[in-house]
């Protein structure tokens, strides 16, 4: 059985994708929000596998409750947990790791860090919501200085806000691909594959081995020639794009065992 937590309305949108691509997987999979597996008695927790995504969207005080309920989970005979709540490396961390490790040349940081970006350009995007397209590219400090005034005048700084820089980026010039990671299984898009093969290309096995990332995905771009990445997270409903879903359903339901 494989046991999906997250969100409620977010898995259970992921449940219905994956059972419509498999209708015959009925039973072998089930959604649950954190809150009410957290409250479950033992026998509402059947032994199989237990998948905790969408970690990055958890605060403080939820993630500690989830830790619990992943820590309760790990002592139990026949139950196997997927992602960690608390382990698992979220995006803004992820993208400064490889920015020091010389895997992406631009560095992330938060608005309300007050600190000006070092190269140019720069994209701003939601910290915590998965990033579909390459946003708006900010190419100076006097656009910059612009655009966090107004930010500041509308108080936009929930959610946190982060600026990500890419050097050598064009206006549409960056070529967006996605990989995917299930239980040890690699699965890319078509661009991604592409993007993979390029020489120089990162080590996805190795970035979702160091994010501790067992059921989730990157982003890749590829930037003047070099291929970066962009993008991490659990989010379910990433998880169900209806492009890869064929793929997709079958590796993510080979997980229950």
């Amino acid at each position: 059985m494989l046991h999906i937590l997250g969100r409620e309305g977010a898995t259970a949108r992921m449940h219905a994708a994956l059972l419509a691509a498999c209708p015959q997987a009925a039973g072998q999979v089930v959604a649950m929000d954190y809150g009410r597996a957290i409250a479950a008695g033992e026998q509402a927790l059947p032994a199989g596998a237990y998948a905790f995504l969408g970690v990055e969207r958890l605060d403080d005080d939820s993630a500690f409750d989830v830790m619990k309920l992943h820590a309760r989970l790990g002592r139990r005979a026949g139950v196997r947990c997927i992602n960690h709540p608390t382990l698992t490396v979220h995006r803004y961390e992820l993208l400064r790791i490889l920015h020091d490790a010389g895997i992406n040349p631009g560095d992330a940081l938060r608005v309300e860090d007050r600190r000006l970006p070092a190269r140019w350009p720069v994209y701003l995007r939601d910290e915590l919501a998965p990033m579909a397209a390459l946003p708006l590219l900010v190419r100076d400090r006097e656009q910059f200085g612009g655009m966090v005034a107004r930010m500041a005048r509308e108080a936009v700084f929930r959610p946190p806000i982060l600026i990500c820089e890419l050097p050598g980026a064009d206006a549409g010039s960056a070529t967006l691909g996605r990989v995917f990671h299930v239980g040890g299984r690699l699965i890319a898009d078509p661009r991604g594959q592409a993007l993979l093969a390029r020489a120089g290309a990162p080590d996805a096995a190795d970035i979702f081995r160091q994010a501790r990332i067992d059921l989730g995905y990157l982003t890749l771009a590829l930037v003047a020639d070099r291929v970066v990445v962009v993008d991490s997270g659990t989010d379910p409903e990433q998880l169900v794009r209806p492009d890869m879903l064929p793929v997709l359903a079958p590796a993510m339901l080979g997980l229950a065992g």
